[in-house]
C-alpha cells in the first residue's frame, strides 16, 4: 500500500471521545466516591480505543450572558467572568446562599 492510501486510511480512523463532566462527576464521585485521574483516564482511553483528541464538556450556569452558541465554539471566559462578578454586585443581596456559592465557583 503506498503511502498516500495509508494517509487516507489513518484518516478515515480517528476516533475521538467526548467527555461529559457532570457523568464523571454524578456517576462516579458523587455516587461512588470515585476520584477520577483524568491523566489516566486518557491513557486508557488512547490504549483501549485509539482515540485520536479527547474533548472534555462541562456545564457553567452563565446567568444571562448573552452568548450565541451557534456563532462561537465556546464562551469568553474573560467576559463571562466580568459578567458574572458584575451581577453578584448588582443582584448579591438577592440571589441565595446556595446559589451566590455556585456562581462563586465560576469566577
Amino acid at each position: 500500500m503506498n503511502s498516500q492510501n495509508q494517509n487516507k486510511k489513518e484518516s478515515r480512523n480517528l476516533v475521538y471521545a467526548f467527555i461529559d463532566a457532570s457523568n464523571l462527576f454524578y456517576g462516579g464521585k458523587k455516587s461512588l466516591g470515585w476520584k477520577i485521574d483524568y491523566r489516566k483516564l486518557l491513557i486508557y482511553l488512547r490504549n483501549k480505543y485509539k482515540i485520536s483528541k479527547a474533548l472534555y464538556f462541562g456545564g457553567v450556569e452563565i446567568y444571562d450572558f448573552k452568548f450565541n452558541y451557534l456563532k462561537n465554539e465556546t464562551v469568553p471566559i474573560g467576559e463571562l467572568e466580568k459578567h458574572l462578578a458584575k451581577k453578584i454586585k448588582e443582584r448579591g443581596s438577592e440571589i441565595s446562599d446556595a446559589n451566590l456559592l455556585l456562581l462563586d465557583r465560576h469566577l
